[in-house]
């Protein structure tokens, strides 16, 4: 499906960006369910997004609303990239699952040790230099 310049409203472009971002947690729970088909129709969504963002851009003489559509698509952009990175994580590998801490309930700052946790699985899994 294409979408035509001259009925795209800038505001609605900017709408559907912002349902985009608001739904990409939602596409992970989506992914760790094995929920697929959404997911790829959230790629579609981001790309067809971009698709029109640049047809409105082309069809736009005004350079105030041409720099407006700029910065949207660059922040589709890395909408897509980071999509891309979170989407494509394997959440059924048992290292993913893993946590490497525990919560001590007698510590004033419980999630101390958690975050301590995923620091050292993060130093640890980083490939060496």
């Amino acid at each position: 499906m294409s979408f035509s310049p001259e009925i795209t409203t800038i505001d609605g472009l900017f709408e559907w960006n912002k349902h985009l971002y608001d739904y990409l947690g939602w596409m992970c729970v989506a992914k760790l369910n094995n929920e697929d088909y959404k997911v790829s129709l959230y790629k579609q969504s981001i790309n067809k997004l971009i698709n029109a963002i640049i047809g409105k851009i082309r069809n736009s003489s005004d350079k105030d609303k041409i720099s407006d559509l700029s910065i949207l698509l660059d922040h589709v952009s890395d909408l897509d990239k980071i999509a891309n990175i979170v989407l494509d994580i394997d959440f059924s590998s048992q290292a993913f699952h893993r946590i490497d801490a525990t919560i001590d309930e007698d510590d004033d700052d419980p999630f101390n040790n958690f975050n301590q946790g995923l620091v050292n699985r993060a130093n640890r899994d980083r490939p060496p230099p």
